[in-house]
Order: structure tokens, then C-alpha cells, then sequence
């Protein structure tokens, strides 16, 4: 296992119990348009692959797709068996899919790509599982200056220390570019015609800095990892210093911080 694959998993696994009520707030702003582009009908066989607790997964199911939902987080998958008991959920790593060639019709994954070690050899399994003129959808965060939630993170934790030795970091490379999401689908073998990449963007509300803290620290591996390098010794620091960052983003009493991510697309 890679350092930056024990990274992922280790994050994944203490934040399973608190995601459906900490970040998934942010990442379920993408899923309707995620799965509008995936153009699911009803009676389509869907792959949710890096499901989480599974959001995605229901919605899905919810326009009549035949869902299944891959992850390789059992404390991901324990929470969203108990959260959709009527859903199939399977561990499963991303490059190494227990299903037939061609056997779905869409494969969709929100903000899991992003967390990937070696994203190619994941689309080269995605591609593989799809039928021929089967459609892959998936989103990934935009830029850090591009999120508010990430920038204002790294801002309070270097105004209120030093954030400490660097994290591990994926070996090839970032993935939060349209540029970069569609040369990763033309690599894997995907028509590059029918390959799409935009930005998209939304609003993720809050109550205060502290609540941002809080969903950060609960429901995220790189960010808490980051704002941990602070907690809980210079927590009052990182707190103060959060509340100077977030107030020009603060309307009527909360926060609306703007987030954006890239929403790709294509054709196997």
C-alpha cells in the first residue's frame, strides 16, 4: 500500500461515522448535476464507484437506476448500508472492480477520482466495466484558490501556527483542472469526442467558522489532517484566526461560501 493510499484510507475510515453529517453537505451540491450529465433512466445498471455513505448512490437509485456501490472504506460502506439497507454496497478498490467487462451502462463517482493514488489504472477499470457507448461521469474539486473552504484552511492554520511537516500528496500529481480531468480520460482510452470538462460552481451555507472547522475536521481526510496540526493545542488561534477569514463571506448571521468543482464526462 502507498503512503499516500494509507493516507486516504486511514482518513476514510475515522471520519465514516461523522461524514453524513459533517462535508457531505458540500460534496451532495454536485450530485444532481452529476447525475443529470450521466443522463441516468430508469431501469439503466449504475456503478457508484468510491460511494462513501452512498448519497450519490440513493439519488440514483431514486431516478430508477439498478444501483450498485463500490468503495474500499468498510467504515464508508458499514455507513451506508445502514443508511440505505436496500442498496447493493461492495468493498472493492478502484482499480480492481469485481465485475464482468461491459456489464454497466453509466459509471458515475463524486469527488472519489480526486482521492485516487493512480487514477489511470482506475479509469482503465471504469472503462472496462462500461458497454460500449456507456457513459462515465465524475466530479472533482477545482483549484484550492478556486474553493473557499480550502483556501480559508490553509489561511487559519498558517496565521495561527506552523502547519507542520507536508502531507502526502497524490504521485501523479493533482487532479483540479478541466485540462487535467480530460487528458486522464483520454489516456484511459476514452473517445476524446466525446469527452467533456467544465467548472461548475455553488454555494456551500454554514452556520459560523466554527461550524466550517467542524466539517472539515469530521468529514475530511486532507483538510483535517491539515487543521489537526493545530488541534486542539492552538484551537482559540485557529478559531479567531478562521472568524477574520470567513467575515466577508458572512450574510444575514451565516456564512455562504462560494465552492467549485470540475464535472467531467465520457463516452467509453
Amino acid at each position: 500500500m502507498s503512503a499516500y493510499r494509507d493516507f486516504e484510507y486511514q482518513g476514510w475510515e475515522q471520519v465514516a461515522a461523522s461524514y453524513g453529517k459533517s462535508f457531505e453537505s458540500a460534496t451532495r451540491l454536485f450530485v444532481s448535476r452529476l447525475l443529470d450529465a450521466a443522463q441516468i433512466k430508469h431501469g439503466m445498471r449504475v456503478l457508484d464507484v468510491a460511494c462513501g455513505t452512498g448519497i450519490a448512490t440513493s439519488l440514483a437509485a431514486a431516478r430508477g437506476a439498478l444501483m450498485s456501490g463500490v468503495d474500499f472504506s468498510p467504515a464508508m460502506l458499514k455507513s451506508a448500508r445502514q443508511r440505505y439497507p436496500a442498496l447493493e454496497f461492495r468493498e472493492a478498490d478502484a482499480s480492481a472492480l469485481p465485475f464482468e467487462d461491459e456489464h454497466f451502462d453509466v459509471v458515475i463517482a463524486n469527488f472519489g477520482v480526486n482521492h485516487f493514488d493512480f487514477p489511470l489504472e482506475a479509469l482503465a477499470e471504469v472503462r472496462r466495466v462500461l458497454k460500449p457507448e456507456g457513459r462515465f461521469v465524475f466530479t472533482v474539486w477545482a483549484a484550492a484558490d478556486e474553493n473557499s473552504f480550502h483556501a480559508l484552511a490553509v489561511d487559519a492554520v498558517c496565521a495561527a501556527g506552523d502547519p507542520g511537516p507536508a502531507l502526502p500528496s497524490p504521485p501523479d500529481g493533482v487532479l483540479d483542472s478541466a485540462r487535467s480531468c480530460l487528458r486522464l480520460l483520454e489516456d484511459a482510452g476514452f473517445d476524446s469526442d466525446g469527452c467533456n470538462a467544465d467548472v461548475v460552481d455553488a454555494a456551500l451555507r454554514l452556520d459560523s467558522a466554527q461550524h466550517l472547522i467542524d466539517i472539515l475536521l469530521e468529514g475530511t481526510v486532507h483538510q483535517a489532517a491539515l487543521l489537526r496540526t493545530q488541534w486542539p493545542e492552538r484551537a482559540d488561534a485557529l478559531r479567531e484566526a478562521m472568524e477574520r477569514s470567513t467575515a466577508r463571506f458572512e450574510l444575514r448571521g451565516s456564512l455562504k461560501l462560494p465552492v467549485s468543482a470540475i464535472l467531467a464526462s465520457a463516452t467509453r
